[in-house]
């Protein structure tokens, strides 16, 4: 699918360059008209009038060519106008106690929220309150490859007063970890093999074989949300955490601990950030965001959503998609296989997913910037992707206040 903004760009830059080459035939012209004499003078004067004017308008397009460029990257970040369709239904949480964090993966989804309240949804699509042994408001929740846990795989839930809790895949129960802080915890991520937790008052903690060890932050800024590009192969594994007061952090290799912060650019509290690829984005009050990369030299830039509700979450999920056909019918058969098969992109990708607590969500296209996701009725304050490995696109979990659970499904 082309892009107005693209294909304006491209214009201009055409434009540019068929100037620059007619500067070209007619400088040709103007040294083969300064030999002849008498008669043939006059048009050689003409020639070279028009030779230098043919330079002025080719200089003036180089010297625009930054300028055009610059205000269609800007336009290309700006509100679209197109709407992605989802169908949207309730799911039966079995509470009514506020939720806070989700996370989703091949084994299943869980959601954390008020006093202690941990639920999982299997791939059938059913919930369940799974016992957490404490009445401690939970805020987030995350899993993924640790050293020294059944499967390797493991489950983080994180909340008040300090609380960590582990899913054991032995007893498929949730255990206390001993914290070593009595702050309030809000966010936690599973990366390289480690997990990272972080709370308020500057609070950042890594979890080592068996046991959890504080990192230095150097602010006393609530840490409200983390962040673990996709790095794999690398020395180490970058992080971002975000906060009050429009704090950044930025872990470059967790393994040693190494925090500095950078400048967002912004005094509003951060409570979101997340991303997919080069890009990463960071959310807060009052529809706060910005943008940076994963590389920490990238200085952070405001990205507009056009809102003024608080951004509250911020995650990705897969909107490209393949087709892949076998003489006119679609592969995956048992005969088939997918080299046998012709296959086509049929969309871009939005990658990133930003929800606002008054249940605005929207995707960001690169190409064409937000790309908006019909607006929910309720408070919200979390968004997490359900990835499936036999769908075409991620379906998107909502949830809120009072145990609100939205499930969204592509429309076909």
């Amino acid at each position: 699918m082309s892009s107005p903004f693209r294909n304006e760009r491209d214009a201009a830059l055409e434009r540019a360059a068929r100037l620059e080459e007619e500067n070209a035939r007619l400088r040709s012209r103007l040294e083969e008209a300064r030999s002849p004499r008498g008669p043939r003078r006059k048009r050689a004067i003409v020639v070279a009038a028009g030779a230098l004017a043919a330079a002025g308008v080719a200089f003036a397009a180089r010297e625009i060519r930054p300028a055009i460029e610059a205000r269609l990257e800007a336009r290309r970040w700006a509100r679209a106008r197109e709407m992605v369709r989802m169908d949207w239904t309730d799911e039966d949480a079995g509470t009514h106690n506020a939720l806070h964090g989700a996370w989703s993966g091949n084994r299943g989804t869980y959601a954390v929220g008020d006093r202690g309240t941990i639920l999982f949804r299997d791939q059938t699509g059913g919930w369940s309150r799974q016992p957490s042994g404490t009445s401690a408001d939970l805020y987030a929740v995350d899993a993924g490859l640790t050293y020294d846990v059944v499967d390797g795989v493991a489950a983080f839930a994180v909340g008040e007063h300090g609380t960590i809790l582990r899913h054991d895949g032995a007893t498929r129960e949730w255990l206390a970890e001993e914290s070593g802080t009595t702050e309030t915890l809000r966010a936690v991520a599973v990366v390289g093999w480690y997990a990272i937790v972080a709370g308020d008052h500057g609070t950042l903690l890594r979890r080592d074989v068996g046991g959890w060890t504080p990192i230095a932050t150097h602010t006393t800024a609530d840490l409200r949300a983390l962040y673990a590009p996709d790095d794999y192969g690398s020395p180490g594994h970058t992080l971002y955490a975000v906060g009050t007061g429009g704090t950044i952090l930025f872990l470059d290799n967790h393994f040693s601990g190494v925090v500095s912060q950078q400048r967002s650019g912004t005094d509003a509290d951060l409570d979101a950030i997340g991303g997919y690829g080069d890009t990463i984005v960071a959310g807060g009050a009052a529809g706060t965001l910005v943008m940076g990369s994963r590389d920490p030299t990238v200085p952070w830039a405001p990205l507009d959503l056009d809102t003024k509700a608080d951004v509250v979450s911020i995650t990705s999920a897969r909107e490209t998609f393949e087709r892949c056909t076998v003489d006119g019918s679609a592969a995956g058969g048992t005969s088939q296989t997918r080299e046998d098969a012709e296959c086509r992109f049929l969309s871009w990708t939005p990658t990133v997913i930003a929800t606002s607590r008054a249940g605005e969500i929207a995707a960001l296209d690169p190409r064409r910037g937000w790309i908006r996701h019909p607006p929910q009725s309720g408070s919200f304050t979390a968004v997490s992707a359900l990835y499936g490995d036999d769908t075409p696109k991620d379906e998107l979990l909502l949830i809120g206040e009072d145990g609100r659970i939205r499930r969204a499904v592509p429309h076909p």
